[in-house]
């Protein structure tokens, strides 16, 4: 537990006195310079609204879901609620979190830092019994002489980790080994960004008015240069000062000197911007609070957008090293053993499409049951929902009746026409080589309609048969 508590502690600001000021940190503190101007470190970069949107979005995406240990039993699979991992990816992966908060610490990791790493403590059987976050900025993998290890620090002083007993989530990257630095990458976007914010912080800070130029017809001192510089910034700058009216003594005048607010396209650039960030982590824009192409159907397509190739990548990266650190090697030989997120609960918010989802569940081709869907409801199972339910006829008992008319309206005028011919020829095998093809014509379409609203297999050509038969008995 010791080992825990200095896993926990050992990370920090670089004004703290224990924390030594290592190549990390100093970069940490220093951030990146960009060409507006702007430094960008990691804990800034949060401060810009899209930012944080973004990487909050995707993780609280990721931490709702719930993800379970499956087993395989021959037909499908079932929640092995008895595996040691179990407990650790469904409610509580270590004392200090739950399942939710860790995979979003996680997520967020690897979103800002393009790796994530936690630690898997075992006991005597090998089998995991807490999962631990290590801080992204102190932990790296390194290969030594052909072997993969972690490497991470614990009261200042490294150590070395087995792989597996490390998951590492990786963004993407080059190598395969680490992510890249999203921030640093996108360093330029939103020093920006942030550029935009405080320009317009400072415009609305001097009352959303144009800098200007006071020019006096006369030479002055340059302490009645600063004098009036102060009088005018006191009386007219800060949004308390407003709207008042500014009077101008021995014939000076007001120049105007920068751009208006509407010059300047400062709604125009923010809304470029979000654009800008949304492309760095796969967001669609409207998400992140631009509403410039908010048609109802472009929406509801980003958002599935936003779930097929941005969290549902993430959910698979998240699968894959999991079941490589969690399942044993028996297990992922055998294939007995897999770990999926239940995918069902990102619509759980939306009645309407997990209403349609339902509904197409158990329609024409059912592959769920009432029962499974009550379950995921949370509700009691009822008697007779565990089998699935093909679809039944819905035609009323006058449309039942309608089709037996039909059909038996066109027997007889086969029947009929049959019996005139028979008069003529005599011969039953000229009559039913003849008249086949027309009368089976006639037959078809009310036997088809039969058998569709009776799931019945009647056949044309029996029913020829009978009729050639019938006329027969009657003729000799």
């Amino acid at each position: 537990m010791s080992l825990i508590i200095s896993l926990l502690n050992r990370s920090g600001s670089i004004e703290d006195p224990n924390i030594p000021i290592s190549a990390e940190n100093l970069a940490a503190s220093l951030g990146l310079k960009t060409d507006c101007g702007e430094i960008v470190t990691h804990d800034k970069a949060l401060k810009h609204s899209p930012v944080f949107r973004a990487v909050n979005l995707i993780s609280t995406c990721v931490g709702k879901l719930p993800l379970f240990v499956y087993r395989r039993d021959g037909k499908g699979k079932e929640r092995a609620t008895d595996h040691p991992a179990y407990n650790l990816l469904r409610y509580k992966p270590n004392e200090y979190m739950t399942a939710k908060i860790f995979k979003e610490t996680m997520q967020a990791h690897v979103l800002m830092r393009g790796n994530a790493y936690a630690y898997i403590f075992r006991d005597e059987s090998f089998n995991p019994v807490e999962i631990l976050p290590l801080s992204p900025l102190t932990t790296y993998p390194v290969r030594a002489n052909g072997q993969l290890w972690y490497i991470t620090k614990v009261n200042n002083e490294e150590r070395r980790l087995y792989p597996h007993d490390v998951i590492h989530l990786r963004g993407l990257g080059f190598d395969g080994l680490l992510g890249y630095d999203v921030i640093t990458y996108a360093k330029e976007s939103i020093g920006y960004g942030l550029a935009t914010l405080k320009y317009s912080s400072t415009y609305f800070k001097n009352s959303a008015r144009p800098a200007v130029i006071l020019e006096h017809p006369s030479t002055l001192e340059q302490e009645s240069i600063d004098r009036l510089k102060s009088q005018w910034d006191t009386m007219y700058s800060g949004l308390e000062n407003s709207h008042k009216t500014a009077i101008l003594e021995e014939n000076m005048k007001a120049h105007v000197l920068s751009f208006s607010a509407k010059d300047s396209q400062l709604i125009e650039s923010m809304n470029y911007n979000i654009k800008d960030i949304s492309n760095w982590f796969g967001v669609p824009p409207h998400k992140l609070g631009d509403n410039t192409r908010a048609a109802y159907n472009s929406i509801e397509s980003e958002n599935q957008s936003l779930l097929d190739d941005c969290i549902d990548s993430w959910l698979v990266t998240w699968e894959e090293e999991c079941r490589d650190k969690l399942l044993t090697e028996d297990e992922k030989k055998k294939d007995s053993n897999i770990i999926e997120f239940m995918r069902q609960a990102l619509v759980r918010a939306d009645m309407n499409t997990r209403g349609a989802f339902y509904k197409n569940a158990v329609g024409t081709a059912p592959w769920l049951t009432i029962n499974e869907i009550r379950s995921m409801e949370n509700l009691n199972p009822i008697e007779d929902g565990d089998k699935l339910q093909f679809p039944t006829n819905n035609f009323s008992q006058s449309g039942q009746k309608a089709s037996e008319r039909m059909l038996q309206d066109t027997k007889a005028r086969v029947l009929k026409r049959l019996k005139i011919h028979f008069d003529k020829q005599k011969d039953p095998v000229k009559l039913e080589e003849e008249h086949r093809k027309t009368c089976l014509e006639m037959l078809s379409p009310a036997i088809e309609l039969h058998n569709a609203i009776f799931n019945g297999d009647i056949d044309a050509c029996n029913i020829y048969k009978d009729l050639i038969t019938e006329v027969c008995n009657e003729q000799s």
